[in-house]
């Protein structure tokens, strides 16, 4: 594990940065950032929030009770944990998590890349002992972006989970088959790289399967199941959702046996936007993908007991308001994007709606914190 993040570039793929969040550059006669006013800038200090963890070892970098220095006693910075989805800035050194800028994401003085970088999510237990080496939520056998800078975060993760698929060569007619339907229902250029298709080995509820991605050059991301009658590509479904039909015996043999899963009668695909959480879309009832089907929305917002920062409810209702048939009942909004999904643009395009609002609006709460 230890190779994959030498050898891991932060700069694979462009980034672009939506809404209005955006650090602002340092320039003379302006003081850096320093939380716990001990002097010492926040891009160096070895202990940003003074509570006597250094950063290396701190579950909350930016955030706890300062235990010298002029705000002793002072419960300063954030709430929120490390891996917190709304940590923006986890060192607090005015660089984004995410920005191709930092390279030092938990503000111990040592590159991400680098030999003697031990532990680069700051949670106390060593890289090769980690289960999850940056911190996101996301178990490193299943996580592309092993340093945590937000790039390559594919749901295919094939590097990681070469068993599951049948090997591209192996599986080229289907592939090539799948591949041209798809981009025929979703809309998609013939060279609009950011698709993927992949065999499932094992075949479920009796169907020939497998998963496909959109990948946006923006890290905007889409992905469902597909499925077809042994035989009969004719019949393929784009958007499809399993349900579990075995015994809730506890043993893993059922839950992994393909036979214990049947086809649901509604369609579904998921989206998620870089570091965020998942929206989903559906079809209910029929077979996924065809023109003139209602599509709807669902997304629930994090809570500001799993966040440590209030969900911006009023900004995306404003944001989301002109949706067709859109409602919106406390953090769950809902919505029909069928009037405009003639590709899956829309869909991709609202998942930049939620990126900008969400991260333009926490962006402005966590800067008050750090005041």
């Amino acid at each position: 594990m230890k190779s994959l993040i030498l050898l891991k570039s932060k700069s694979m793929l462009p980034w672009v940065i939506l809404g209005s969040l955006c650090t602002t550059p340092l320039v003379a006669n302006t003081p850096p950032p320093d939380l716990d006013l001990d002097g010492i800038p926040n891009i160096i200090d070895p202990d940003v929030d003074n509570d006597g963890v250094l950063n290396g070892r701190d579950r909350n970098i930016d955030g706890g009770r300062a235990r010298t220095g002029p705000l002793r006693n002072r419960q300063i910075g954030d709430l929120l944990p490390n891996n917190s989805p709304m940590e923006l800035d986890m060192d607090a050194d005015g660089l984004l998590d995410d920005s191709p800028l930092e390279t030092d994401i938990d503000g111990d003085g040592l590159s991400d890349g680098v030999k003697g970088e031990f532990d680069i999510d700051g949670d106390g237990v060593a890289n090769g002992l980690d289960g999850d080496v940056d911190g996101d939520g996301i178990g490193n056998p299943t996580d592309k972006d092993l340093d945590g800078t937000g790039i390559n975060e594919d749901i295919l993760f094939e590097g990681n989970n070469p068993s599951v698929y049948v090997d591209d060569t192996e599986a080229a007619e289907v592939i090539r088959l799948v591949d041209g339907e798809l981009r025929k229902r979703l809309g998609l250029d013939v060279k609009d790289v950011g698709l993927r298709v992949r065999v499932l080995k094992s075949p479920l509820a009796g169907m020939q399967c497998g998963l496909w991605r959109y990948f946006s050059s923006d890290q905007m991301q889409a992905w469902a199941n597909w499925c077809y009658p042994p035989n009969d590509p004719s019949q393929l479904n784009i958007f499809v959702q399993y349900e579990y039909t075995g015994p809730f015996s506890g043993k893993t043999e059922d839950y992994v046996n393909p036979a214990n899963y049947r086809i649901s009668a509604e369609n579904r695909f998921y989206a998620r936007y870089p570091r965020g959480p998942l929206t989903f879309h559906s079809w209910i009832p029929g077979r996924g993908g065809l023109p003139g089907e209602a599509v709807d929305f669902f997304y629930s917002v994090p809570n500001q007991e799993a966040t440590g920062l209030p969900p911006p409810i009023a900004a995306l209702r404003a944001a989301l308001k002109s949706m067709a048939n859109f409602s919106n009942e406390g953090e769950t909004f809902t919505g029909d994007l069928s009037p405009t999904f003639t590709s899956l643009m829309p869909a991709i395009e609202l998942q930049r709606t939620l990126f900008r609002v969400t991260r333009s609006a926490n962006g402005l709460a966590e800067s008050r914190r750090l005041r």
